[in-house]
């Protein structure tokens, strides 16, 4: 698996971390920096792990895709999902968009390590463990992307 950085933009004074961030979204960054680009969180979710996901849209309706779903796990981002159709810049992941076409996928990360058909829906979702990354396919093209710390 190669990842690559897609040129995605970068909060002043942050270096880029390929791999570990979807748009300026980093894996274990605090709580507050995630909440001082995006504002407040549409939804707040407890989980029965004692994690709490916070969703964020990416366009103005609350209900709309895409969406961030930002998995944070003692006040730091344990995991990132993008969801959606398509995707605003500048969220991607690794040079991968929502929207893109599968076969991209294949070219950029290669070939996935599982796959699953995912029940009552017409997507799958390909694996890459060991690196935690996973993303879903419907309609040939990517409609989810998700990230999370090893450890998690």
């Amino acid at each position: 698996m190669v990842c690559v950085s897609g040129g995605e933009l970068r909060p002043a004074g942050r270096a880029p971390s390929p791999c570990l961030h979807i748009g300026s979204i980093e894996l274990d960054e605090a709580v507050e920096n995630v909440d001082a680009r995006l504002g407040s969180p549409w939804k707040t979710v407890e989980t029965e792990r004692g994690r709490t996901v916070r969703v964020y849209p990416l366009h103005g309706d609350a209900e709309a895709l895409p969406y961030l779903a930002v998995t944070i796990e003692e006040g730091r981002v344990a995991a990132i999902q993008l969801s959606g159709e398509e995707t605003p810049d500048p969220y991607g992941f690794s040079g991968l968009r929502l929207g893109d076409p599968a076969r991209q996928l294949k070219e950029i990360l290669g070939p996935a390590g599982a796959k699953e058909r995912l029940e009552n829906t017409d997507a799958t979702l390909l694996s890459y463990l060991p690196i935690p990354v996973s993303i879903e396919i419907a309609n040939e093209r990517i409609v989810s992307i998700k990230i999370w710390r090893r450890h998690s």
